[in-house]
């Protein structure tokens, strides 16, 4: 089970246009919405995550979460913010 918080603006775009056919509201807000999803990790997983920049949180799994914090800390440091 993936879970992914989402802002707004990502949220609707979430809803219109799904990253999987399992993909389904597992909890709604004002300023956020909660996704769940079932699916494997994957390189295209990760890249149109990736895509939605500060639009997205990955919750769970954890594996996933690390793998996301990883990529994001690379870009940091190869474009010298840290």
């Amino acid at each position: 089970q993936i879970l992914i918080n989402a802002k707004p603006v990502a949220a609707r775009y979430l809803k219109s246009q799904p990253i999987h056919d399992s993909q389904e509201i597992h909890s709604e807000g004002k300023n956020k919405t909660v996704f769940m999803m079932s699916l494997l990790i994957s390189e295209e997983l990760i890249r149109t995550l990736l895509s939605y920049g500060g639009e997205i949180e990955v919750i769970q799994p954890k594996e996933l979460r690390e793998i996301i914090e990883n990529r994001i800390s690379d870009m940091s440091h190869l474009y010298k913010l840290n």
